[in-house]
């Protein structure tokens, strides 16, 4: 059942304070979400984070960002939160490892995404910053690096969510004075409060990694967190950037598998092992966690994981570098080392 919306301002005993000139952060919680909120507050920027009801956001409540709690479903707690705001960075989205259905989905990405466009319009918002992903044009078979007038072809229901996303966010700078921009990063962003890479290092660290075959050759475009912040705010922030401009953002050049996987044990002192995993035996394992992904049992490791690595992810940058000055400027040592670090602080290595 849907709540409706509350907000709380820290210090100020529940009171909501709505001024103008606000910047909004949908999917503000999330890992992406965490870390723009954290760039934009000290850029002095005054931020209003929404956050899903139900949700804990006690890291952004000690960035002493203002919380809004709501639902990209509900209309009216939209309205509340966009009240004063004048600049959107639209990042709430359901994933594929959340084992989410093709019907939520597509409900929370593309009619959460118009609902919230919708309500942009009515509350006369200026700007809005779309996260899509690399998905909405899928992979290739062939190690090309796909820009920005590549042809669509989603291979998969979250693929053709950002799809459909981003079209809506086209049409509605097309039709209305709404100044839109659409950020595409690759599958693979990494860095402190994500664990994606967690379960990696993990199994480097008890010597159960194995490579399946080809797979240490097999290059992908990664993006450590913080140059994904960089380019997002040069883009958000560029007042020459044209409506409707898409930028893909990554790290400075894509790495091979085996580069990553190397780099890490070098930084964990740890030794990867030589045994190579046949193709065909991987792809049934695939099979096999893909049918207890659907019975809702927890699994060591994504069968999605398995399935992305086969394809080619990779992404351009030169637009993101000739129009925004968009350089990268931590590479993939220095961010593993970072996300590493994180994750011993924390205790979960």
């Amino acid at each position: 059942m849907l709540v409706e919306l509350y907000a709380v301002q820290r210090g100020l005993s529940g009171m909501t304070i709505k001024t103008k000139g606000r910047t909004l952060v949908s999917g503000a919680n999330g890992f992406i979400g965490s870390h723009l909120v954290e760039a934009l507050l000290k850029k002095g920027r005054n931020i209003r984070a929404l956050v899903r009801i139900g949700e804990k956001a006690k890291h952004l409540e000690k960035m002493q960002a203002e919380i809004v709690y709501g639902n990209l479903l509900n209309d009216t707690s939209i309205k509340n939160a966009l009240e004063g705001v004048d600049k959107v960075y639209h990042l709430a989205a359901v994933i594929p490892r959340l084992r989410r259905s093709s019907k939520d989905i597509y409900k929370i990405n593309v009619l959460g995404t118009k609902s919230l466009l919708q309500e942009c319009i009515k509350s006369g918002v200026k700007k809005f910053i779309y996260f899509s992903s690399i998905a909405a044009v899928g992979p290739r078979n062939q190690p090309i690096l796909i820009d920005e007038g590549s042809p669509y072809i989603p291979k998969d229901t979250y693929g053709e969510s950002k799809y459909e996303a981003e079209k809506l966010v086209l049409i509605f700078s097309t039709r209305y004075s709404l100044s839109s921009i659409i950020i595409r990063p690759p599958l693979f962003v990494y860095g402190p409060r994500d664990f994606g890479l967690l379960r990696l290092f993990q199994f480097m660290k008890k010597g159960r990694f194995y490579f399946i075959s080809g797979m240490k050759e097999h290059l992908m475009s990664f993006c450590y967190v913080k140059n994904l912040i960089q380019g997002t705010i040069l883009a958000g922030e560029d007042k020459d950037v044209s409506n409707g401009e898409i930028f893909f953002l990554s790290d400075i050049r894509p790495y091979t598998i085996g580069e990553l996987v190397q780099t890490a044990a070098d930084i964990l002192k740890v030794r990867v092992s030589g045994i190579i995993i046949p193709k065909w035996v991987a792809n049934m394992v695939r099979i096999f966690l893909e049918g207890l992904e659907a019975i809702r049992i927890p699994l060591p490791v994504s069968p999605n994981t398995i399935r992305i690595m086969t394809p080619y992810w990779l992404c351009n940058i030169n637009k993101a570098k000739k129009q925004l000055g968009y350089l990268p400027q931590i590479d993939l040592r220095e961010g593993l080392e970072e996300t590493i670090r994180w994750y011993r602080d924390k205790g979960y290595l």
